[in-house]
């Protein structure tokens, strides 16, 4: 059922639009109400008009008189088809009964009432633009008086449309009559405005003599110039004759529509050849669009000088709705001159700032030309691409523009030439000819273009075009012949290294700016250098070692300075960055070294304890056995490190150096000299290091301390208790100088041993010098003490027999063995017996830990 009802025009279905704004209509019919709607299926769809017919607005017989009058105004605007005539897009109806309808629905292009616009924006009707649409009008008209044989019968602002672009189309066929029975209007003058009737139609019974097929037609003309000229001020007939408010140009013709006599009625074809009509700038460019797939080159280069000339001066409708459609069909078909370009883009940029549905499908016409028009095309679109990235929204650009520009980057392409169309539009006939492929080349001035604006919308790119089809491309483009692609393919991907995956940068950039460092361009090997320069943030460590460095060494012996120069500066960059991972990772380390040995302490302060404990003379003590165990497992694990820190091995290393100082004072103070002879000072100093010696110790401290030499033991209590004679104050003093060096280098190894800062190691080195100079000073003194008391014995003789003996002067005495000077403690330090002791002194104490 629905197919046949659809078959003879009385489908019940409803239409898929919404009605979104209603617009008033004075129309005497009074049999549609009109509205704007847009699409509900899609939301890209071009607004349209919607006509509505509805039976419960209408009452009795005049409600099936509307009806029919709807009928017969869906059937012809379904059939008639005309350029200048009201374009039908679709229809609908829902049927009451057999015989009525409860409503019905005409659909057509988006236009408003020439009415609605003369009573609300009438300063939009200038002189130019009421010629134009007067001029689609009188070719209407003109149409259905010639080709039709009939007449339209309802000529006026009410069944007159305008479209966006400032076209004027005629509607209102309601009433369409054949000119042979004219007299039926008669009937229908009802529908028309009074003041429309011509002088046929005002008697009861028309005439039966035959009339012009236009005459009728011709007088509503001439009264439809008079309301447009006067601003909308027609009230009556007799307002016909005030004849100034026509322009001067416009005057006889219009003097000859209005004619009494129905036979001496100009024709419309009059208006369409008028001179002076066709000359108007305005009429003529809107001619010149019309028929511009049909024009000739230097027409079409004429046309678009005309535009750009004239931009500036004409309606903003005009040049958005219908200048730049009409002009991106003729691109599409392939037929534009490309300054088509040029036009369409200034008159997008200039008058077109919001998005929506237009916004997005001249972004489908950007990219058809992108794709598939000739070079000189592309070119003209490449060189707006800055401004077209930035009005498309991210989906657009995504979707629409990034796909077209990448087609740009090969060399060669493919384009489709003959007389098909090389658009997504392209035609199914069958009888249209076949296309066929030429290759060409991209020039290289397209190419950079598009790839610095890649640079710019990269941020803009979803992650499968950045991170796949971008790096397709690009991996194609570095072994380009042209070699400033290559170039500059490397200097993108440098600018967008950041933006990339982690996956990919790790993929990608090492292998793409090594490959461009080997290049044969020197440009393009600084452009990878300086690439991997910006990018250094990026790579693993093991990346710079094994990849990037010897790539930038091979750049150092580079044939071309500048190269040679870029890459010194960026491998001591690299080296910079690689010394600065070392020591932060090796103060990382030390720390954890030293958190192991002793957790829940901080470096300096578990340094510190264990220096401090290494030097405790407690006996067989808790802190000297685990000093011991700390000891063992550092010497067996970091036997070549430093102290935890770059700080505290700084400190430690000033620590030695002025334990250092102060050994070589004691050790340059030790030498051989003159002996002391204040006896006191020294025998304090010898029973200072008997007693010392004599303190019990435990088997682990005789173990590690060193024995004292067998003379030193054999000394008997006679020679200390001789009295011994006293020198001259010079002959002392160098011997109580040593005598205190050697304390102060004691205490300054002491202290150095119990610094916060100094290592483990180096305290038990500190520990095993000082042990070492105490052994030599307790073997030297009893030997000094002899020798003096030998001396001294025929002084005391002397005195006891009342002369002075004169002593002979002479070396009496042998000189004092030294403790070892600061270049000799290596030597101690490191002989065969003092290792010894170390290690079973170590072992013992790993064994009472454990």
């Amino acid at each position: 059922m629905q197919t046949l009802l659809k078959l003879i025009g009385k489908e019940s279905r409803d239409l898929p639009y919404r009605v979104t704004r209603t617009i008033p209509l004075d129309d005497p019919a009074q049999v549609w109400t009109v509205h704007d709607a847009v699409s509900t299926r899609d939301e890209n769809a071009p607004p349209v008009t919607l006509f509505r017919f509805e039976r419960r607005r209408h009452h009795g017989s005049r409600a099936d008189v509307c009806e029919h009058l709807a009928r017969a105004g869906v059937q012809r605007l379904r059939t008639v088809r005309h350029p200048d005539i009201l374009r039908f897009v679709d229809s609908s109806e829902l049927s009451a009964g057999a015989a009525q309808s409860e409503s019905l629905q005409l659909v057509t292009e988006a236009v408003v009432p020439l009415q609605f616009v003369l009573r609300s924006d009438p300063i939009s009707l200038t002189a130019e633009t009421i010629v134009w649409g007067l001029f689609c009008i009188a070719r209407a008209l003109h149409f259905i008086h010639t080709e039709m044989k009939s007449v339209h019968g309802r000529l006026s602002p009410a069944t007159v449309f305008v479209t966006a672009g400032g076209d004027w189309k005629l509607g209102g066929l309601e009433v369409l009559t054949e000119s042979a029975q004219w007299q039926r209007l008669s009937e229908a003058r009802h529908f028309q405005f009074a003041n429309y009737w011509p002088p046929e139609l005002h008697t009861p019974v028309p005439p039966a003599t035959a009339i012009p097929t236009h005459a009728l037609d011709a007088w509503a003309f001439g009264c439809l110039m008079y309301e447009l000229f006067s601003g909308g001020q027609y009230q009556t007939v007799d307002d016909l004759r005030r004849i100034q408010v026509i322009p001067e140009k416009l005057r006889s013709v219009y003097s000859l529509f209005l004619a009494a006599d129905s036979a001496k009625r100009a024709a419309l074809q009059s208006f369409l050849t008028q001179e002076h009509i066709l000359q108007m700038p305005f009429v003529r460019l809107n001619l010149a669009l019309d028929r511009l797939q049909l024009s000739e080159h230097w027409e079409k280069r004429s046309t678009m000088e005309s535009l750009l000339e004239s931009l500036d001066k004409l309606p903003p409708s005009f040049c958005v709705y219908k200048a730049a459609p009409l002009l991106q069909q003729a691109i599409d078909l392939g037929v534009a001159d490309p300054a088509a370009i040029r036009v369409v883009l200034r008159i997008h940029r200039r008058f077109e700032n919001r998005q929506g549905p237009e916004t997005r499908a001249f972004m489908e016409a950007v990219a058809r030309w992108l794709r598939a028009s000739p070079i000189d095309v592309r070119n003209e679109v490449a060189q707006a691409l800055d401004w077209l990235v930035e009005r498309a929204d991210t989906s657009q650009l995504n979707e629409i523009l990034f796909p077209a520009m990448v087609a740009n980057l090969p060399r060669q392409i493919t384009i489709q030439t003959g007389t098909a169309s090389t658009t997504s539009q392209s035609t199914s006939d069958p009888r249209a000819g076949s296309p066929s492929a030429m290759e060409q080349v991209v020039p290289l001035a397209l190419r950079d273009m598009v790839l610095k604006t890649i640079a710019r919308i990269a941020p803009r790119l979803s992650e499968r075009n950045r991170n796949h089809v971008l790096m397709n491309h690009f991996a194609k483009l570095q072994l380009d012949p042209e070699p400033a692609i290559r170039t500059n393919t490397t200097i993108c991907l440098g600018k967008i290294a950041t933006l990339l995956s982690a996956t990919t940068q790790k993929k990608v950039l090492v292998a793409a700016f090594t490959r461009a460092m080997r290049d044969s361009f020197p440009p393009a090997r600084a452009a990878g250098i300086a690439a991997l320069e910006a990018t250094a943030d990026l790579y693993a460590r093991d990346d710079m070692v094994s990849r990037i460095l010897p790539a930038l060494c091979q750049g150092l012996g580079d044939k071309v300075a500048d190269v040679r120069e870029q890459a010194f500066r960026v491998t001591d960059a690299y080296l910079r960055r690689l010394r600065t991972m070392h020591e932060q990772e090796k103060e990382r380390e030390d720390r954890e070294r030293v958190a192991e040995i002793q957790p829940g302490t901080s470096t300096a302060s578990a340094l510190g304890a264990r220096a401090a404990a290494s030097k405790s003379d407690r006996a067989g003590s808790w802190h000297f056995a685990s000093l011991a165990a700390s000891l063992v497992d550092v010497f067996d694990a970091t036997k070549q490190e430093h102290a935890a820190g770059t700080s505290l091995n700084r400190a430690s290393q000033a620590n030695h150096a002025e334990a250092d100082r102060r050994s070589a004072v004691a050790g340059a103070a030790l030498k051989p000299s003159a002996l002391n002879a204040e006896d006191n000072a020294l025998l304090s100093i010898t029973r200072e290091t008997q007693a010392s010696s004599a303190t019990p110790m435990s088997a682990r401290d005789r173990g590690t301390r060193p024995e004292a030499p067998p003379n030193a033991a054999r000394l008997s209590a006679e020679q200390f208790a001789a009295p011994i004679a006293s020198p001259s104050a010079d002959t002392h003093r160098p011997a109580a100088l040593s005598s205190t060096a050697v304390h102060a280098s004691m205490s300054s190894l002491s202290r150095s041993t119990r610094a916060p800062s100094a290592s483990l190691w180096e305290a038990a080195l500190a520990e095993e010098c000082m042990r070492t100079a105490e052994a030599a000073r307790c073997r030297d003194a009893p030997a000094a003490m002899r020798t003096r008391s030998n001396a001294g014995a025929p002084a005391a003789a002397a005195a006891a027999g009342g002369a002075a003996v004169q002593q002979p002067q002479g070396p009496a005495t042998e000189p004092l063995a030294s403790v070892p000077d600061a270049n000799d403690w290596a030597l101690v330090l490191n002989s065969a017996d003092a290792r010894r002791r170390r290690a079973v002194k170590l072992g013992a104490m790993r064994r009472s830990t454990s």
